[in-house]
C-alpha cells in the first residue's frame, strides 16, 4: 500500500495533512447538476456536474446510489479508525466553494461528472479542507464519478465486456478519499487498473 499524505480527524470537516494513527471521521452528500469546479486543483472535468442518476446504472434510482456509497464507505469504515458519519444534505455550491458557502457540505461530495482524461473512470482528493490547503480545499475528499461510462452494479463484473462495476471503482476512489494512494499488489483494490468486481478488502488494503 501507499499513503498520499491526509487523514480525517475526529468529526465532520477536521483534517490534517501528517499521516497518524487515530481514529477519523467524515460526512458524506451526492452533488446535484449544474455545478462547476473553482477549486483550481483539477482541471478535468467537461461542463458542469449531472444528476448522479446520470452514471446510468441499470434500474437503479436515486436511492440506490446512495445505498451503494454508504455500503462502499462502511467497508473500509469495518476495517479502520475511520467512521462513516452519514450521508448529509449537500451544500449546492460548486466544488471547492468557500467552507463558508456549503463547499464542505459534505466533507466527501461525490459528483456525476464527464472526465476529459480517456483512461480515467474516476477520481478523488485525499482528506482536507481550507485549513489544510487553502482556498479551493473544499475539494478535499471529493470523489467524481466518469459518465460517459458503463456503469452497472455487479459482483460479478469481468474485464473485457466495456461496463465496470460501480461498486469497486468507489470502494477504490474512497480508498484514496481516505488518505491511501495505489498499491503494487496484485488483487488489491487499491490496484491502479479496473481489473474486474472487488467488493472486499485485499490484507494490503486493510494494512494501509
Amino acid at each position: 500500500f501507499s499513503t498520499i499524505g491526509g487523514k480525517w480527524n475526529p468529526g465532520a470537516n477536521t483534517a490534517q495533512v501528517s499521516i497518524v494513527t487515530g481514529p477519523g471521521g467524515a460526512t458524506w452528500s451526492i452533488m446535484g447538476a449544474g455545478f462547476v469546479d473553482v477549486s483550481g486543483f483539477d482541471p478535468d472535468h467537461v461542463g458542469a456536474t449531472m444528476p448522479i442518476t446520470a452514471l446510468g446504472v441499470p434500474g437503479f434510482a436515486e436511492a440506490d446510489y446512495i445505498s451503494l456509497f454508504n455500503d462502499a464507505l462502511n467497508v473500509w469504515a469495518a476495517v479502520s479508525g475511520f467512521t462513516n458519519l452519514g450521508m448529509v444534505a449537500d451544500g449546492g455550491v460548486d466544488a471547492g466553494a468557500p467552507e463558508a458557502s456549503g463547499g464542505a457540505l459534505g466533507d466527501i461530495r461525490i459528483a456525476a461528472w464527464e472526465i476529459s482524461t480517456s483512461s480515467t473512470l474516476a477520481h478523488a482528493f485525499e482528506p482536507g479542507n481550507e485549513s489544510v490547503f487553502g482556498p479551493g480545499g473544499s475539494i478535499a475528499g471529493d470523489v467524481h464519478l466518469d459518465v460517459n461510462r458503463t456503469w452497472v452494479d455487479d459482483p460479478t463484473d469481468t474485464t473485457g465486456d466495456a461496463d465496470y462495476d460501480l461498486f469497486t471503482v468507489f470502494l477504490h476512489e474512497v480508498g484514496h478519499s481516505l488518505g491511501l494512494g495505489h498499491s503494487n499488489v496484485s488483487g488489491s483494490v487499491m490496484e491502479p487498473f479496473y481489473a474486474g468486481a472487488r467488493r472486499s478488502l485485499h490484507a494490503d488494503d486493510i494494512a494501509g
